[in-house]
């Protein structure tokens, strides 16, 4: 009757296991959190798609690209493509190990949460591989296609960080039809990590698992040996398959996934960074985390946010992000100090992921409504600080 498929749609969370300890347990671990030193250096270690972006809403597309000044010339050249540049026209030569250099510092950029840094770079990045893939052919054109894909999946991530799931979508279909191009398995895994990211942002949370755990499968089945990349893509596509299930309420198939990433974590058998997926142990138990909340489960998210070894994720924003889950679930156990903390800590890690996401932004509104009138003071003054609209 409430159009609801879960409890958690209606603002009820299971509070599992929460005794006197955990608020102990929690107090410690945020004190843990907040001295823990911020890493500085960083290891480089099929869908219809026709269907897919007829299927999405369009209402984000029509967001004026004054309203995100960083974003405009990115958003320009994805509503302007193909680019004025002929396939038979003259244009300034690419060095491509120049550019290839520019993709992985756009990359680092980006998972080190300076998203303003990573746009910068990316727009020009963008239009000299366009032109490129107009002018090489062979082996040549392949690595065009693959820094292309790259390119765009960084473009996707970033459209997702501004809250333009729509552009998002186009530009992970970019990336997608350049991975083919380029005719490596890795690169094509690694684009439809991030079309299953947007169909989630966009509300399709069960055709998001299906794409995951589709193109995971077809992964395992092409490899031909256990590099660190294969397992890496492997078990990121089953965990962004996993945070899809518990988005659409699916316990069981979130839980089986989760566990399939972990053997492959276990297998790798370090937390890496290979193709850019952060993935390893540590990640999984990260993701643990997300889909305890998105479930439901404000008391089990925040009891394994507190067992995730902090000196193990290297990355600034995958910090942030574990603060803010975990922020989210002490928010559905109304510990609305602790959850104002977990957030003000992950300003600390990466400060462009909490003052730039919308979704962070309502988090601290859910504070500033909630909370008792002590806490509601300091969440307004903290707004007020990262210039947060209430």
């Amino acid at each position: 009757m409430l159009h609801a498929e879960a409890d958690r749609q209606l603002g009820f969370y299971i509070i599992r296991g929460l005794t006197s300890a955990s608020a102990t347990t929690v107090t410690a671990w945020s004190s843990d959190l907040a001295a823990a030193p911020i890493a500085s250096d960083l290891g480089n270690d099929d869908v219809d798609r026709r269907a897919l972006l007829s299927s999405l809403p369009l209402a984000a597309a029509a967001v004026p690209a004054a309203a995100r000044p960083s974003l405009a010339g990115l958003v320009t050249h994805l509503t302007s493509y193909p680019s004025s540049a002929s396939p038979g026209g003259a244009i300034e030569a690419v060095d491509l190990n120049t550019v290839s250099s520019l993709v992985s510092a756009v990359r680092a950029a980006y998972q080190h949460s300076r998203y303003r840094q990573a746009t910068e770079g990316l727009v020009r990045l963008l239009t000299d591989l366009d032109a490129a893939a107009a002018t090489f052919d062979g082996d040549l054109a392949c690595r065009v296609a693959a820094l292309q894909a790259e390119a765009y999946q960084v473009a996707s991530g970033l459209l997702l960080k501004a809250d333009d799931p729509t552009l998002a979508t186009l530009a992970a279909d970019r990336s997608i039809a350049a991975a083919r191009r380029s005719g490596d398995p890795l690169v094509a895994a690694s684009s439809i990590r991030s079309v299953a990211h947007a169909l989630l942002s966009c509300g399709h949370a069960g055709r998001s698992v299906e794409v995951g755990v589709t193109a995971a499968q077809g992964l395992r089945a092409d490899a031909t040996d256990s590099s660190a990349e294969t397992l890496s893509l492997y078990g990121a596509l089953l965990l962004r398959a996993a945070i899809a299930a518990a988005r659409t309420g699916d316990r069981d198939r979130a839980n089986i996934l989760l566990d399939e990433a972990d053997t492959a974590a276990t297998r790798l058998g370090l937390d890496g960074n290979a193709c850019w997926t952060a993935f390893g142990p540590t990640n999984v138990a990260q993701h643990r985390v997300a889909v305890a909340v998105d479930l439901g489960d404000a008391g089990l998210a925040v009891q394994l946010a507190t067992a995730v070894p902090l000196a193990k994720i290297a990355l600034p924003e995958r910090k942030a992000s574990l603060c803010i889950d975990t922020a989210r679930a002490l928010s559905q156990w109304r510990k609305y100090d602790r959850a104002l903390a977990a957030i003000r800590t992950a300003e600390r890690f990466a400060p462009e992921e909490v003052r730039s996401r919308r979704s962070v932004h309502h988090l601290i509104g859910e504070l500033a409504r909630h909370g008792p009138p002590s806490v509601q003071r300091q969440v307004r003054q903290y707004a007020d600080s990262i210039g947060a609209a209430l």
